[in-house]
């Protein structure tokens, strides 16, 4: 009865925004209006996920712009992340969004889809496949020339090689991100920045100048004190490294006592881990590390590094086993199961997802370089077509120009005959010449070419 009342309520709310939506038709271009609507999407779908889902089918049902809907899509993309829903169903999303404004031929569209995808292989650890589409996004981002954007991709690209252990292009990738964060302004992107690079110090063997960089972070001004429990965290792991214990057991126990990273899942559960770790090395009986564990696997699996919850997975069944509690690793294994299922079903969707779209970019490609070939040869020939056009005119002009003066030269003619033949009678008048001799030499000289010629 109650779902049947969830769905009516649904109903009248989505045909409550189609009424509200529809007179506005009358008075808008449809592009425009369901631009409008994506607009008002992006201002709710973090508080009201369900009526942004509701505007983006409308806007699916309705357009047949590609940019639209490469918009609806993307709009969509981040619904579903914003839900806690698996990344293979925003990656979905994602793809389609790309496909669309690759065919409208929208960068801005095109670098900010390659930056939501790569974040969701980064969600789910795929990190070759994260830096594949991060440094792709950061090309387009080169040619569009926008600073804050730079910097985010720079700093994901740095995420990225380290967690593929390659900490020297790590750290390389934080530094630009650092000064392009200070040129425009953004100080909590420069402290994420500078705790990532203190780490990827350490793991680069620069101990020393990691935990300078880490102890002169100015944590004072973090909001909720959430910077401040990384910081901590950070700080614990490092000791913990370095087989610092009280200074480890300091800074972590200050960390998990602040409460300060309980809304972030993935740091909480890394904070976890490396309590495990401790308590491993002090704790013969194992009932703390245990604890921790548990702790872990209980923490929503689509929200946290899936590497490190089924890492946590092993770990605890390994203890069980040692403890002797065969009935509890095996519960565990079963759990594990539960979820190591769904992540490898997921992996495997997002690996063909993946290599569609590779397969999809070389076609793109092959018919953008046909385009161009096409578009050069076109040139080609209109270039020709002008130069036959001016040929033409040139030579129309020459024989215009000649035919006019072969005119005026029969003119002249006419008219050189009729003095001469005014003169021949005026001599004739005048000097009683004889005019058949007079008439013979003058044809003689007109056969010459009207040279002048003297009477005898």
């Amino acid at each position: 009865m109650l779902l049947k009342m969830d769905k009516a309520i649904g109903k009248t709310c989505y045909c409550y925004l189609l009424c509200m939506i529809f007179p506005v038709f009358l008075i808008g271009s449809p592009n425009e209006l369901l631009d409008d609507m994506i607009k008002k999407g992006n201002q709710l779908y973090r508080d009201s996920p369900d009526s942004a889902r509701s505007i983006v089918e409308v806007v699916l049902e309705t357009s047949a712009n590609k940019l639209t809907l490469g918009e609806a899509y993307f709009l969509q993309g981040k619904i579903l992340n914003s839900t806690g829903t698996d990344n293979s169903s925003a990656l979905v999303s994602f793809y389609s969004a790309l496909d669309n404004f690759l065919l409208a031929d929208y960068d801005k569209g095109i670098a900010k889809t390659l930056k939501k995808i790569g974040l969701c292989y980064y969600r789910s650890s795929n990190y070759e496949y994260a830096a594949t589409y991060f440094h792709e996004e950061l090309g387009y981002r080169r040619e569009l020339s926008e600073a804050a954007f730079l910097g985010d991709v720079h700093f994901n690209i740095a995420l990225t090689s380290y967690q593929l252990s390659q900490h020297s292009e790590a750290i390389s990738y934080f530094e630009n991100s650092i000064e392009i964060f200070k040129t425009i302004g953004e100080q909590k992107m420069v402290n994420d920045a500078n705790l990532n690079l203190a780490i990827s110090y350490f793991h680069d063997g620069q101990t020393e100048k990691s935990f300078q960089l880490l102890r002169g972070l100015n944590t004072e001004n973090s909001v909720g004190n959430y910077f401040q429990g990384l910081v901590y965290s950070n700080l614990g792991s490092l000791y913990l490294d370095v087989s610092q214990l009280d200074s480890a057991k300091f800074y972590l126990n200050v960390a998990e006592s602040s409460k300060s990273l309980e809304n972030n899942p993935v740091q909480l559960i890394r904070l976890y881990r490396d309590l495990v770790k401790y308590y491993l090395i002090i704790d013969k009986d194992n009932i703390a590390s245990i604890d921790y564990l548990e702790k872990s696997i209980n923490l929503t699996p689509s929200s946290t590094d899936q590497a490190v919850l089924l890492d946590c997975f092993d770990q605890l069944i390994e203890l069980y086993r040692k403890l002797g509690n065969e009935e509890l690793a095996l519960i565990t294994e079963s759990k594990l199961g539960k979820v190591a299922s769904p992540l490898a079903k997921q992996a495997l969707e997002q690996e063909k997802m993946h290599l569609a779209y590779k397969m999809r970019m070389i076609k793109h490609q092959r018919d953008k370089q046909l385009l161009e070939r096409r578009n050069d040869q076109l040139e080609v020939r209109l270039l020709y077509l002008i130069i036959g056009l001016l040929i033409t005119a040139i030579i129309c002009y020459l024989i215009i120009r000649w035919l006019y003066r072969g005119k005026q030269s029969k003119q002249d003619t006419i008219e050189y005959l009729k003095e001469k033949d005014a003169m021949l009678i005026y001599i004739t008048k005048t000097y009683n010449i004889d005019t058949a001799k007079i008439a013979r030499r003058l044809n003689k000289e007109y056969r010459r070419g009207f040279k002048t010629f003297e009477t005898d």
